[in-house]
């Protein structure tokens, strides 16, 4: 994200606040790569990995959507419509976590190879450009 981007979604308080306190709560959230690299053939770390991902990918997105209109103040512009190809991007990330909890359950590895999922949604997602319909 560009300096100006971000100096104009940190324009007012309430953003500013809900920014810091997604940073506060990523940063301070227990470390799951930690115990999954102890604990990966246990059901629990695998899930409680994939839910903390899911959550961060979570709170990233819906700042993204709240700051939207601020940031870009036209939704037609190139940098507005990249930030929402992004933001579709972070929630296959969420689908993809959130889906892979119950599979933990069942397999955990089945679970963590499901992650890798999430490189050709986010390639797809992010190269699909909306073509105007032919009349």
């Amino acid at each position: 994200m560009a300096v100006q981007e971000v100096q104009s979604a940190h324009s007012s308080p309430s953003s500013a606040w809900a920014w810091a306190c997604a940073c506060a709560w990523s940063s301070f959230s227990p470390p799951p790569p930690a115990s999954l690299a102890e604990y990966a053939s246990q059901p629990d770390a695998v899930a409680l990995y994939a839910g903390a991902m899911a959550a961060i990918h979570t709170v990233h997105a819906t700042l993204l959507l709240l700051t939207q209109r601020r940031v870009h103040p036209s939704p037609t512009s190139p940098a507005a419509l990249d930030r929402r190809r992004f933001t579709v991007q972070l929630a296959s990330s969420v689908l993809v976590f959130g889906l892979s909890i119950p599979l933990a359950y069942v397999d955990t590895t089945a679970a963590m190879w499901f992650w890798i999922t999430i490189v050709p949604a986010h390639y797809a997602l992010g190269h699909f450009r909306h073509r105007p319909a032919q009349g």
